[in-house]
């Protein structure tokens, strides 16, 4: 599966997720790429925006740091899960083959049903909480729509099949695991939800939905931090 062209999604997703977390060794090897570009990593700042945020999004919601931390690094690897459905995959692979530098792809309103796919996975998270959860499914569904109005990305947004809903589930499950959040019945339980909420046939209503919770505010400071470490890794 690709993030972008020639750019492998799994790859990417864990990536930004480490840089989050703040992993040595990942933090280290963006250094070093940036060095060979002739540029310096400032990799307090990348410390100080993620510890802060963290903090910023315990004491708002009152939970604990390390809870904040890792629903924002989840936040971070769930921000392009969208991208796994075959039609945005068909784009990209289209776009590989036409121009593999320029990449003539659009993959507008991924990000929606990548908050899509974490919310209902993590409304059956027990850890998480209504408040946590909306704040990281807005955080993910801003990281592009804070350049546009949300209803734009709403729209704009291309539906998934049955069968890109367990892809969507098992790849959300790879980054759960790497933070220790939820269990495999809360994916399953999630899958179940979002077959369900697209059988219905308004999947982005309920999103619109579910993001008009006050704590869906935050999302913008999640956003903040999605776009920070995926620039780092683009």
């Amino acid at each position: 599966m690709k993030a972008w062209c020639c750019q492998d999604l799994r790859q990417h997703l864990t990536s930004v997720q480490r840089l989050v977390l703040l992993d040595e060794g990942e933090v280290e090897r963006k250094a070093e790429k940036a060095r060979e570009l002739g540029v310096e990593l400032d990799v307090e700042r990348l410390r100080r925006e993620v510890v802060s945020t963290a903090a910023y999004l315990a004491r708002a919601l009152g939970v604990e740091r390390g809870l904040a931390h890792k629903a924002l690094a989840l936040a971070a690897y769930a921000h392009d899960v969208g991208k796994a459905i075959r039609g945005y995959q068909e784009e990209l692979e289209r776009a590989e083959r036409v121009d593999r530098e320029r990449c003539p792809a659009s993959t507008r309103g991924h990000e929606v049903w990548s908050a899509w796919a974490v919310y209902h996975v993590l409304s059956y998270c027990q850890q998480m909480g209504a408040g946590l959860t909306a704040a990281v499914a807005a955080g993910v569904a801003l990281h592009h729509s804070a350049r546009r109005p949300i209803d734009e990305a709403l729209d704009a947004a291309a539906a998934p099949t049955v069968d890109d809903i367990v892809t969507l589930g098992e790849l959300l499950w790879e980054g759960l695991k790497a933070v220790g959040l939820c269990d495999e019945r809360s994916v399953e339980a999630g899958i179940s939800a979002m077959r369900n909420s697209l059988l219905s046939g308004s999947p982005r209503l309920q999103l619109r939905d579910r993001l008009m919770r006050p704590e869906a505010t935050l999302g913008e400071a999640v956003a903040y931090v999605i776009s920070l470490v995926d620039n780092l890794d683009a």
